[in-house]
């Protein structure tokens, strides 16, 4: 329970429906108070010393304050005004301020300053993406926790502004030098001089930059225990800010550099928020000694050989050959053989430019003596290989049933290709990507998406829409039933990430993290449920991975290509990344579409003796081999457990068909006008009720 005193005469005894217990602090604007809601539970309530112009204008804007992801945030839970003076109602978070921790203890050693940095700086990514700023962030203005840092604060001072006494920022600052933002849990007000920025002092209009200012220097002060531009006077301070480079020399790089940067004078120079996240995502992690455990032996050859990645893409592979030499020239032979087994599969895969985080969560570990972000996994080892099964005769199987005939033609807008629908299909439609642009489905219509260079995902049953943002490690989740959005982070620190698909119950995406063309390095796994996001380093480029990584049927881990000595094959691995089976017959993976909609079957290159290869997940048996005599298909995914989704390059317009487990075509899906058949078109289809399946996107090549 936080510290109290008792409330003073002056004290009002009620604020709206909260009875104050007593003061828990008073800055310059604000005093707040320990308080009990009427509907029960314990909260803050932070009254300002401002009179508000137009209230209803504050509580409208304060409804937008308390939509902000909360994770790493302090979330407002409820606003008023009393005598038209605002207050804020927070959530109880118990712990030291950020000040008050350096005060008792000094600086932050390097591992919890890391996690101060990575824990704060997704906080402020969460508030800017949301359209938001923090605008009084500071020592003050976060709250130290076994969880991790809390910001607390975010987005209320902007909205106290303009009911602050006239002048500029800079002239309040030199008339109250001692005055400090917070020293509290609740909502803050900033006269903070150390902690104005150039623009400010300057007169000139503020916004996100003025965060990531005002963070690296709640950085700094957190390993050193000294604000960046301290001086001896005032006129020094605001001095050293508009001309001065502050000191640190304390900080070890990379920190360092980042950190120099978020400070520079002017605004534009500065990195995003999501951009110094990331920065330290990708270097905090390397910070942390993680136990990998004994590794299988390598060829020394394969050791660091980029020579094995191949395209990239899912078209079609030419039948391999056997391979001289080392494992290593196996795996770069066969794979550029199958990379390369059609025109269409020489293409570069789509590109997505870079984007700011939509918002965004990544899990911290908060205790022992290292930092780790998103629940980092070192992989178990001990590979566990499966002989080939027994050659076994089996009755061939009676014909599957031919899905149902096209009831609707449906023109889509920003490319020339036409749906043809049943209410039948297995799967439908749910978006496509026309290079920056995205379209996703409502109803019989579809509608463009203001963002750009987004990757939509529905989830299996309906539930979820995953907005992947791939190259700034980003996913925006939008509940199809509530109608709420958050962003979680997808941090690759080995790689980039890649090729999303989610569970068959639609309740976790999974993302490859990527090195080179086609090397796998590790996953991560979104929970949008819980909001958590994991990170699982699997060292599959050491160990001749190929491809993108596929949930396993029942969701306890995934399977991944790899290069063997005379051809490939697919392992599996539980969440931890530990391997718990090897197929090393069944030729080359398909990626993250491996598996059939029940899970019974999974489809391969064939290392033999046809196209596609379908194989019984149970018992490794193969149940199937498909020929595809027409050059330049390419794999889409499955339409159901007896047919897979291809397209057919070779008709007057190309054509999205479902092919059954003998070769026939059954059913064309969609017509695309051939000189709109390019790399960058991108489509998303989703099991419809009913039927199980990965969600994931299908593009004309196969990414």
């Amino acid at each position: 329970m936080l510290a109290t005193s008792p409330l003073r005469p002056d004290d009002r005894e009620r604020l709206g429906d909260y009875r104050l217990l007593g003061r828990i602090t008073e800055t310059a604007h604000a005093v707040v108070y320990s308080a009990e809601a009427d509907a029960g539970g314990h909260v803050i309530v932070t009254l300002y010393d401002v009179t508000l112009g137009d209230p209803d204008a504050f509580l409208l804007a304060v409804d937008a304050v308390r939509r902000l992801p909360a994770f790493h945030l302090v979330p407002v839970l409820d606003a008023g005004t009393s005598g038209g003076r605002p207050y804020v109602v927070t959530e109880p978070v118990d712990g030291p301020t950020l000040s008050e921790e350096v005060a008792a203890r000094g600086p932050l050693p390097e591992p919890a300053l890391y996690r101060f940095a990575v824990g704060t700086a997704t906080a402020l990514v969460a508030v800017h993406e949301a359209g938001a700023v923090h605008g009084a962030f500071g020592p003050d203005a976060v709250i130290l926790t076994p969880d991790g840092p809390r910001v607390t604060g975010a987005g209320i001072a902007p909205l106290l502004r303009p009911a602050a006494p006239p002048g500029d920022a800079a002239a309040d600052a030199r008339a109250d030098p001692g005055a400090h933002p917070g020293a509290d849990r609740g909502a803050t007000l900033p006269v903070d001089l150390d902690g104005l920025t150039p623009e400010e002092l300057a007169g000139r209009a503020t916004g996100p930059p003025a965060d990531v200012f005002a963070w690296a220097g709640a950085v700094v002060f957190a390993a050193t225990g000294h604000r960046p531009f301290e001086a001896g006077s005032p006129a020094a301070v605001v001095t050293r800010v508009l001309h001065g480079e502050p000191d640190l020399s304390a900080l070890e790089e990379p920190l360092r550099s980042l950190i120099a940067g978020c400070l520079a004078k002017d605004p534009a120079a500065r990195p995003t928020a999501s951009d110094a996240l990331l920065t330290l995502v990708g270097h905090s992690l390397l910070t942390v000694p993680v136990d990998r455990g004994p590794r299988m032996a390598l060829p020394a050859a394969a050791s660091g050989d980029d020579r094995g990645e191949p395209g990239g893409t899912d078209a079609a592979p030419a039948p391999q050959r056997p391979a001289a030499g080392s494992a290593a020239e196996s795996a770069a032979e066969s794979a550029a053989e199958f990379a390369a087994g059609s025109a269409r599969g020489t293409r570069a895969r789509w590109r997505r430019p870079a984007l700011a985080l939509a918002g965004l969560v990544i899990a911290l570990a908060s205790a022992g003596g290292g930092h780790a972000l998103a629940l980092r996994q070192a992989a178990a080892t001990g590979p566990v290989t499966t002989s080939p099964p027994p050659v076994e005769i089996v009755s061939a199987a009676a014909d599957p049933p031919t899905p149902p005939a096209a009831t609707t033609r449906l023109k889509v807008p920003g490319v020339r290709m036409t749906l043809h629908e049943s209410p039948q299909d297995a799967v439908r439609m749910t978006g496509y990507r026309v290079g920056p642009d995205t379209y996703l489905r409502t109803g019989d219509a579809f509608e463009k998406l203001e963002t750009p260079d987004v990757e939509p995902l529905v989830s299996p049953g309906g539930a979820w829409l995953a907005l992947v943002q791939a190259k700034k490690g980003s996913v925006e989740f939008r509940d199809q039933r509530g109608g709420e959005r958050f962003a979680l982070a997808a941090p690759a620190p080995d790689g980039k990430l890649d090729r999303p698909v989610w569970s068959r119950d639609g309740a976790r995406l999974l993302l490859s993290v990527m090195t080179g063309k086609n090397t796998p390095t590790g996953f991560v796994v979104l929970d949008p449920a819980t909001r958590t996001s994991s990170y699982v380093d699997t060292q599959d480029e050491h160990e001749q991975g190929v491809g993108s990584y596929a949930w396993l049927p029942d969701g306890s881990g995934v399977a991944v290509g790899h290069a063997t000595g005379s051809g490939h094959g697919v392992r599996f691995r539980d969440l931890t990344g530990r391997q718990t089976r090897d197929l090393p017959w069944v030729g080359p993976g398909v990626g993250r579409r491996l598996f059939s909609p029940s899970g019974r079957l999974f489809v391969t290159y064939c290392p033999s003796g046809g196209t596609l290869c379908l194989w019984d997940t149970a018992t490794g048996v193969r149940r199937h081999s498909i020929a595809i005599f027409f050059s330049g298909a390419v794999f889409l995914g499955w339409y159901d457990d007896a047919h897979l989704l291809l397209i057919d390059p070779t008709r007057k317009n190309h054509e999205v068909v479902v092919m059954d487990e003998r070769g026939r075509q059954q059913r064309v899906l969609a017509e695309i006008a051939p000189a709109d058949d390019t790399d960058d078109l991108i489509f998303s289809y989703t099991p419809l009720s009913g039927t199980p399946s990965s969600g994931t996107p299908f593009s004309s090549t196969g990414s």
